[in-house]
């Protein structure tokens, strides 16, 4: 007897078998029937029937039809097609041709009482990187988009930081933005308006990301027992080579600044920095930063003496780069940059040694 049968000569059975049948078959149907709808809305798109905004509209699963709609409105730069979405999904698209095109006008569209239009104005001053489209925000959304610009400029312009109302983002952009003024034009008042107690956070933005830091390759853990106040004054000391700068910086910090204008064969005693007694320096910071502080040390002694063949004894890459480079600053000579491996270093050195020179 065949496996499976539409039929069968028991009538109990069979009817029930007949009836589980016809269930089945008209689930295939209807399978098959859905399958042919999907195929052929696809075969519609596919063959690029009617125009791009109706092929759009004719999908048939809701997530397909949002993503073409805001894809066909950002490609065009036309909010209007935005409309044919629904609530969240059209504020979304609104600002995302906003911010695209640039226009400030196209968040109009999006209702000035929901957050969607903040998020709207706020898109549109990312992308122009510019501060005025902030003001017509309240806050907290008005201080979260001056502090970003601020930080797009990598916050050099502090009359961006005074419109911030938010104490906390206002104190971290005015702080960054005074250090930078001070590197550049090598003001120690400035110094003096930053903070004299630790701050990590702001420690790290002033080692690796502040204006002046094209050529410091240091970590920020190695200046962890620092204040911004004494790693600004120490940064100016390097910068302007201005002893003086070192003045009342204390420990391990003020070592390292005096150490800039120290001859290797003129250091002598624990008080001085010299090849021996690097261990000892490093001793007080933490033992995650002790070979940092090292490579620093062995960095200013080579400087100090314009003595390339110390860097070589630097295990860190960052690090030897930075004495090389450091070298090179120092006595505007840019042979020094040919020791440095990476390309992006040395182009860097090559430049800022250039521009010194100039």
């Amino acid at each position: 007897m065949p496996l499976f049968q539409w039929k069968s000569a028991n009538s109990g059975a069979g009817d029930q078998k007949t009836k589980l049948s016809e269930r089945e078959k008209l689930l295939v149907w209807g399978v098959i029937a859905a399958a042919l709808v999907v195929v052929a809305a696809f075969t519609l798109i596919a063959s690029g029937g009617g125009t791009p905004l109706s092929r759009c509209r004719g999908v048939v699963l809701s997530q397909q039809r949002y993503s073409c709609l805001e894809q066909l409105a950002n490609s065009t730069s036309n909010a209007s097609v935005c409309s044919y979405l629904p609530g969240i999904y059209q504020a979304g698209c609104v600002s995302g041709v906003a911010a695209r095109t640039g226009n400030l006008s196209v968040c109009s569209q999006v209702e000035s009482n929901e957050s969607y239009y903040s998020a709207c104005i706020f898109g549109v001053s990312n992308s122009t990187v510019s501060a005025s489209e902030c003001g017509l925000l309240a806050d907290p959304y008005k201080s979260e988009c001056l502090y970003n610009i601020a930080s797009k400029e990598n916050f050099t312009n502090a009359e961006i930081c005074s419109g911030i109302s938010n104490t906390t983002l206002n104190s971290d952009c005015t702080d960054k933005a005074d250090y930078n003024y001070a590197v550049k034009n090598g003001d120690l008042g400035y110094c003096a308006m930053l903070p004299n107690t630790q701050n990590y956070s702001l420690i790290s933005y002033m080692v690796g990301n502040g204006a002046a830091s094209v050529l410091n390759f240091s970590s920020p853990l190695a200046f962890i027992n620092s204040t911004p106040q004494q790693y600004c004054r120490y940064r100016i000391a390097k910068l302007t080579y201005n002893e003086s700068a070192c003045a009342g910086l204390g420990g391990y910090l003020s070592l390292i600044c005096s150490s800039n204008f120290q001859s290797l064969q003129t250091t002598s005693g624990a008080s001085k920095i010299t090849l021996q007694n690097v261990s000892s320096l490093c001793a007080s910071t933490p033992s995650f930063a002790s070979t940092l502080c090292a490579y620093a040390i062995y960095t200013y002694i080579a400087v100090a003496n314009e003595n390339a063949s110390i860097c070589k004894s630097i295990g860190l890459p960052a690090s030897q780069y930075g004495c090389y480079a450091g070298i090179a600053l120092r006595y505007k000579n840019s042979t020094y940059c040919s020791y440095i491996g990476n390309t992006t270093a040395r182009v860097s050195c090559l430049a800022t040694t250039a521009n010194s020179t100039a």
